[in-house]
């Protein structure tokens, strides 16, 4: 499992990934993403997205809409 960052000083470019690799088989899976205010906690931004094969990875690909610094993703592996 891997996560990549949005934010510029992490060298992000907007969006956050997420990617899964599972060495004997399918890794797809879907998941609810929804980005967090890290001074108060407030949600914004609840999408359900569905995995997409890239090379051996299944990756989601979701765009930063606000400059909250957390993203929660919950998977549900099909």
């Amino acid at each position: 499992m891997e996560f990549k960052s949005a934010e510029e000083y992490a060298d992000g470019d907007g969006f956050f990934y997420l990617l899964i690799e599972k060495k004997d088989g399918d890794a797809k899976f879907k998941t609810t993403a929804q980005e967090i205010c890290d001074l108060y906690g407030k949600e914004r931004n609840r999408y359900e997205l569905q995995s997409e094969k890239d090379g051996t990875k299944e990756v989601v690909k979701y765009e930063q809409k606000y400059d909250y610094e957390y993203i929660r993703f919950n998977l549900t592996f099909l």
